[in-house]
């Protein structure tokens, strides 16, 4: 399992805790790798949890919004996730942090890429020709022995 902690970047107000997350107010997101699709209706937002397939890939769609889990069964199709815009003005300085954290029987791991749907030669958003474009930065989490910690990993799924 992944826990993924969105903590709003506000300097002065977070403090660490133990476990290298932060204490004060934050969405947790627990990704949740299973071994057979789930095949329960998913489509509301009764917790903070999305279940993915523990082998091979998911998909996990986002769209704009307050924090909310929209779909939370990845092993059916795509889960959906809502977030809120981490850099409105376009700054370069988002307003909030991921942190994240393995955890599980050790030896686990996982990777993360994030990508984007970009138009296609057609300049048309939304067509059947629409690219998918993926960021060269990719997260890896191990669940290693003892106790897990928090890090931030903003840069890799922001």
């Amino acid at each position: 399992m992944l826990t993924l902690i969105p903590v709003a970047a506000f300097a002065g107000t977070y403090k660490p805790v133990g476990n290298g997350a932060f204490s004060g107010p934050h969405y947790n997101l627990n990704i949740i790798g299973v071994s057979n699709d789930k095949t329960a209706t998913m489509d509301d937002s009764n917790g903070h949890r999305i279940f993915v397939n523990l082998e091979g890939q998911s998909k996990i769609l986002l769209t704009e919004g307050d924090f909310a889990v929209l779909d939370a069964n990845a092993t059916d199709g795509p889960a959906k996730f809502q977030l809120p815009n981490p850099d409105v003005n376009n700054t370069g300085t988002t307003t909030y942090s991921v942190y994240a954290r393995a955890l599980g029987k050790p030896g686990g791991s996982a990777s993360m890429v994030t990508g984007a749907t970009a138009p296609g030669e057609d300049g048309i958003f939304g067509t059947a020709d629409d690219e998918i474009v993926y960021s060269l930065a990719v997260l890896e989490v191990e669940r290693s022995k003892g106790k897990s910690s928090f890090e931030n990993v903003s840069k890799y799924l922001l």
